[in-house]
């Protein structure tokens, strides 16, 4: 799995730099935002473009987004999407998608859909209602696991009734909690998430080898202020979180197993914490 950290404005060279891939919000209006990701681009980073939805409640609208896709230049773009309304988000997808095709624009970038669903048991019919716009990425949003807790599950269990469609890149849209980076490490191409600094920021540390379910109702949902500043331990801490999900993305198979023994009680040597 690849990840993107998103991270404040003043630490995108501290934090954003530190991942694989780079995921720019189309909302934010900073210059030295959106130069950091136009730069990214040029550089050669794979961009993903975000509509904002998570942090403003709703999408951009389709000008604003392609004002920033002009200006930043990424790889793939996520569709706009409605949070919590299944239907209308469907609807405004294949406006989107047909705006696209109708332009000329579908190989100019790939695409992301977000799948919502009323509740976990209707996703995989919404998931195969996403198939049908043949958008490049399906993105599978993080409400699976903080209001239910469930998201590796629910991956899974596509898979496992032959619905997941590996012909097709999977994103997750924010993180729920540390272990789903591994346990989903083979299945998923990649995830964004602010939760290193956001944990960062209150002095939290990932634990490394636990795959820590319980914070997925736990300030996860948090919308992370694009102004914070981190100071002393906060900075420290940040770049810790990232490096542990680094670790567990890269190396998702051995941490699966070490999870394994922590959950039937066999001990497992602390890892000493490198800080710097």
């Amino acid at each position: 799995m690849k990840l993107a950290f998103i991270s404040p404005i003043k630490h995108l060279e501290d934090f954003s730099s530190l991942g694989d891939i780079q995921f720019a919000l189309a909302h934010v209006k900073s210059r030295v935002y959106r130069r950091y990701y136009k730069d990214a681009a040029a550089e050669g980073w794979y961009t993903i473009l975000d509509n904002g939805s998570h942090e403003l409640g709703a999408s951009v609208d389709a000008n604003t987004l392609w004002k920033a896709a002009k200006y930043i230049k990424p790889n793939e773009i996520v569709v706009p999407d409605v949070q919590w309304n299944a239907e209308e988000t469907l609807r405004i997808s294949k406006q989107f998608m047909n705006y696209v095709t109708a332009n000329g624009l579908r190989h100019k970038y790939k695409y992301m859909s977000v799948v919502w669903a009323p509740d976990v048991e209707s996703f995989p019919f919404w998931y195969q209602k996403h198939l049908e716009l043949n958008c490049d990425v399906v993105g599978i949003g993080k409400w699976l696991s903080t209001k239910y807790n469930r998201r590796v599950e629910v991956v899974k269990g596509l898979i496992s009734a032959g619905i997941y469609d590996d012909s097709k890149e999977h994103h997750l849209l924010g993180m729920g909690y540390p272990g789903e980076v591994f346990e989903l490490g083979d299945v998923v191409r990649s995830m964004d998430t602010g939760a290193p600094v956001v944990f960062g920021s209150q002095h939290r540390l990932f634990h490394k080898g636990l795959d820590e379910r319980g914070l997925a109702s736990e300030g996860l949902g948090r919308v992370l202020d694009m102004k914070m500043k981190l100071k002393g331990d906060q900075f420290t801490y940040a770049g810790y979180n990232c490096r542990v999900l680094l670790d567990y993305a890269h190396n998702s198979k051995y941490w699966r197993i070490i999870n394994s023994k922590q959950k039937i009680g066999l001990k497992y040597a602390e890892i000493r914490l490198d800080l710097h």
